[in-house]
């Protein structure tokens, strides 16, 4: 018999409540890739949040995808991680903090606090 190997997965999905044909509660979900499923009830609870209400674990993986993110108690701050290229070398790809987006081309370096990183009010920037 072949061993399982455990796995995290972490993606963005559309889902919407709706009843199983056979009445039992749960979600239909939409893959971004169009791909539609359904989910029980406690099943999918357990496996997603809301992207308005992300840990600060949630917050990094998004921001490793590219997305902005922000706390939803600081509205007007808005954390980017961005690459910075060295004069002398290809772009690095990764730095030590993300970094927060104030102005158009203006960035600062963000370093989380405490409170941020035990926060459960991140939210990704559309």
């Amino acid at each position: 018999m072949t061993t399982l190997t455990n796995y995290i997965g972490t993606k963005i999905v559309g889902a919407m409540p709706e009843a199983a044909s056979n009445g039992a509660e749960g979600y239909r979900i939409v893959y971004a890739d169009g791909y539609t499923s359904w989910s029980p009830k406690e099943a999918f609870e357990q496996a997603y949040r809301k992207t308005d209400a992300m840990t600060f674990g949630d917050a990094l993986v998004m921001l490793l995808r590219g997305c902005d993110v922000q706390r939803a108690s600081r509205s007007r701050v808005k954390v980017r991680l961005v690459h910075p290229v060295k004069p002398d070398g290809p772009p690095a790809s990764f730095i030590s903090f993300p970094v927060e987006w104030k102005h158009a081309q203006q960035y600062t370096i963000y370093t989380p606090s405490i409170d941020d990183m035990l926060a459960e009010d991140w939210q990704v920037v559309e």
